[in-house]
Parts: structure tokens; C-alpha cells; sequence
């Protein structure tokens, strides 16, 4: 097997404190270190106050150090120039995230360091790099700086990087779910009073929410733009879509097919009667699923394949006043670096965001149905009517902004093929995860897939 490598910069203290209870770096000490007669603890440097601004320091000034093997560089983007911070500024740590730890420096810079190392190009940087300094995209992070550590045999492994802090009222999946909480409750109530029903059919209940998606739709495809540049960078240049690249996102929609299928079959025995139904008849659709698959990657389409965000939904956009920025573009954490750096369409995160709507419609529906069985009909009926509305502008405002790129086909039918491909495999991917993971949440996939799978003769989807 390919040994795991791991980061972690590592610190002494031989404060008379350290290692006794109090002591605030005691939770992240390792191990004794004994210098002479003095005994002390040996702990992770990430937790150290000093060790942050030490970092951001050797970035502005470029410095590179000897490793064991190879050197460790840091370097700065245009944009840490522009930020200030007081020698006495506030270190504190974040939330533990799954692989990387992050630090937030006063109210300036996120310093973030990679736990699980991977050889090669680490997206984020490289897409932060570009989006920084190459593009002028401002709704996204900018990246402040990097540290890597650069081998003898030219190799390279991303340690950890340094991101703008942008002020924000929470993620969008925490935004959207709360809303949608609190406006299924008042519709919920609101259905049970008289004439409740030819009330809410004359009011739009959600000019606020639709407002929002508009922007974000605006925004992804700002982003998308941005990747469409013209550059001499071959990692970023626009290439077109060739009828390989089509055999090839068409495999791997089938691959991911077949598993979810197998998936379903192995979890049958584990649901509730009515997902299970659902199941049951989405096996038997298995054939036209793969002819779909087979239909949307036939005919070929005339526009480029781009870099893009790569692992797109509500969770990685940032809500800040009326505008949203955008975050985290390192891919899906468990896929090989190289596929996280292939170029597709970047239709792939359009799907990606709207699965991500339909999750949110589905959640706020499983939590309503926790307080109030009986008005089940009722309000997934009203979060359907939401995702609808929903959907429909993000998707006016993405495409009226992303217009006359090079990445988006100018005939609609043909970003519709694209679109479908997509969402049918985000779909597909969703049911392998929710039947490891959370058989109860089953229904919302099943339903995706089931949904699109029927959408036949819908035209441009906007229905």
C-alpha cells in the first residue's frame, strides 16, 4: 500500500507550566522532551499563538528552509500586501474540520494547514493563485499566501495556505435551511386557517429567498466566466469539448449508475415502506437510466471545458449582507488530485448547486414532518413550490450572466443534454452516500433520480 503522509509542524515549550493541568497547550502535547535537566513538552505547533504569525511573516517575506529532504517555501500573493496585522493581534483556533485545521488571525486572515498530503498541484492554491491575481474575481476568499514543500526530484506538496476573512452571516446551506424552517412553519400554520389555500396560491411567499438565488446564480457564473479567460496557462486554458470527453463523462456517469443501483438493491430490506416503494421502482428504471446516459452523451456539443469549483452546493458559499462569496476549491477531498484538476463543463456545478436546493427543500420537509405528521402533504407541496421558484432563479440569472462564454453552448438544448448528465450523476452519487450513511434520507436522491428520469420532453427544465 501507498504510506499516508501527514503534517503536522511541531513545537517545545520548557515553561515551568507545561504539561501541567491549566496549562492551555496541554490537550495538543505529544510527548517529554528533556534539554539537560530541564523536562518539557513537545506539542502541535498550529495550537501555539506565535507560531501563525510566524508563518504569515515568512510568507510576506518569501523564505524558504531547509527540510530533511528538499525545502519548505512560502510565498505571497499580491493580495497579503493589502492586509495589516498588529503584532498583538488575537489568534484563535476554528472548528475541527475532517482534513485541515484552520486558524483565524485577528479579523484578517484564515491560515489553513493541509493534515493529509498529497503530491502534485493542490487545487485550492492554485485555482486561489489564479482567481487572485490573474482573473479580478472578488467573490471569493483571496488567497493571502502558501507554504509548500518543494523536493530535489521537482515534486511538490501543498502544507497549508493563508485566505482572506470575509465577514459573513454563515454558509448557505445554514442560511437556506433556517429560512426554509421558519417559512414552511408560517405556511404550514397559515394552510390550516380558512381560505388558507386561495391565499397562498395569490402570494409569493418567497420574493426575499428568490432575490438571493438570483445573486447566486449571478455569481456562479461570474466565477465560470472567470475560468473562461483567455491565459497562456495551460492548467486554466479553455479547451473544447471533444465527442472523448463526452465517451468519458458518460462512463463514468455509468459506472457511478451501476453502483447506485447495486446500492439501492442491498438497502432495500432497510426501509420504511413507503421509500422502499419508491426503490423499487427506480431498479426497475436501471435500463433507462443507462439509455439516458447513453442519449445525453451521443450528440456532441459545441462549447469549452473549463477548470471549475469541482464540489459545488449551498455549504460552500458564504452569505455576507446581500451577496454571497464563494469557497473551499479543493475538490472533492476522496478523488486523486488529477481528476480534481480536470477541466469539464462547468455545468457540473450548476447541478451541483441545484441537488444542493432540492436537499434543502427535502430537509426543512423531514424536520416539519417531525412536529406535525398529518400536514406531510401540505408542506411538501409548499417546499416543492420553493425549490421550484428557487431553481428557476438561479438559473435565469446564471444564464443571463454567463452568456456568450466560451464554456456555455449557445444552443440551449445543448446545455440542457449537459446539465441533465450531471445532475443525473450527482444524483446517482447521492444514493451510494445516503445508503452507506443515512438510509432514512434515501427518498430525496430516489426522487432526484426518479425525477429526471421522467423529464423526458421538458424542454430547457425551467417548467
Amino acid at each position: 500500500e501507498t504510506p499516508q503522509r501527514y503534517f503536522m509542524p511541531l513545537g517545545t515549550s520548557f515553561d515551568e507550566q507545561a504539561l501541567t493541568y491549566g496549562w492551555p497547550l496541554l490537550s495538543f502535547s505529544l510527548a517529554q522532551v528533556r534539554r539537560g535537566a530541564k523536562v518539557g513538552a513537545l506539542y502541535d505547533g498550529m495550537a501555539a499563538e506565535d507560531f501563525p504569525r510566524a508563518v504569515v511573516a515568512a510568507m510576506r517575506a518569501g523564505r524558504e528552509l531547509p527540510a530533511s529532504v528538499g525545502t519548505i517555501r512560502f510565498s505571497a500573493t499580491s493580495a497579503l500586501g493589502q492586509v495589516e496585522v498588529p503584532d498583538d493581534v488575537e489568534v484563535r483556533r476554528l472548528g475541527v474540520e475532517q482534513s485541515n485545521s484552520s486558524i483565524m488571525i485577528g479579523d484578517h486572515i484564515i491560515l489553513k494547514a493541509y493534515r493529509k498530503l498529497a503530491y502534485g498541484v493542490q487545487p485550492e492554491l492554485e485555482i486561489g493563485r489564479f482567481l487572485t491575481d490573474e482573473t479580478g474575481y472578488t467573490n471569493t476568499p483571496p488567497l493571502l499566501g502558501a507554504i509548500e514543500h518543494l523536493e530535489p526530484d521537482g515534486r511538490t506538496t501543498a502544507l497549508g495556505s493563508a485566505f482572506g476573512f470575509v465577514r459573513n452571516q454563515g454558509d448557505g446551506w445554514q442560511y437556506t435551511t433556517e429560512y426554509l424552517h421558519r417559512e414552511l412553519e408560517r405556511l404550514r400554520l397559515a394552510a390550516h386557517a380558512p381560505d388558507a389555500m386561495v391565499e397562498l396560491e395569490d402570494d409569493d411567499p418567497h420574493g426575499f429567498y428568490l432575490t438571493r438565488a438570483h445573486m447566486l446564480g449571478q455569481r456562479t457564473a461570474e466565477m465560470h466566466r472567470a475560468f473562461a479567460i483567455p491565459t497562456m496557462d495551460q492548467a486554466f486554458a479553455a479547451e473544447p469539448i471533444s465527442a472523448r470527453d463526452l465517451q468519458g463523462w458518460g462512463k463514468a456517469v455509468r459506472r457511478q449508475a451501476e453502483a447506485a443501483f447495486s446500492a439501492l438493491r442491498h438497502a432495500l430490506r432497510r426501509l420504511e415502506p413507503e421509500p422502499k416503494a419508491d426503490a423499487e421502482a427506480l431498479l426497475q428504471q436501471r435500463k433507462a437510466c443507462l439509455e439516458r446516459i447513453r442519449q445525453l452523451t451521443e450528440r456532441p456539443v459545441k462549447a469549452s471545458k473549463t477548470r471549475l469549483h469541482g464540489d459545488y452546493h449551498l455549504g460552500q458559499v458564504l452569505v455576507a449582507q446581500n451577496d454571497f462569496y464563494i469557497l473551499d476549491f479543493e475538490g472533492e477531498p476522496a478523488r486523486p488530485l488529477a481528476e480534481r484538476r480536470a477541466k469539464t463543463s462547468p455545468l457540473k456545478d450548476v447541478a451541483g448547486m441545484l441537488r444542493s436546493f432540492d436537499y434543502a427543500a427535502w430537509s426543512a420537509v423531514l424536520v416539519q414532518a417531525e412536529f406535525d405528521p398529518n400536514s406531510m402533504e401540505v408542506v411538501r407541496a409548499l417546499a416543492e413550490r420553493w425549490r421550484q421558484s428557487t431553481e428557476a432563479a438561479f438559473l435565469e440569472a446564471y444564464r443571463t450572466t454567463i452568456e456568450g462564454c466560451v464554456s456555455y453552448p449557445e444552443d440551449e438544448g445543448e446545455a440542457r443534454q449537459l446539465l441533465e448528465l450531471f445532475l443525473l450523476e450527482k444524483a446517482l452519487y447521492e444514493i451510494c452516500y445516503e445508503a452507506a450513511n443515512r438510509p432514512g434520507w434515501l427518498t430525496i436522491p430516489i426522487k432526484g433520480v426518479a425525477g429526471l428520469l421522467a423529464t423526458e420532453d421538458h424542454g430547457d427544465g425551467t417548467d
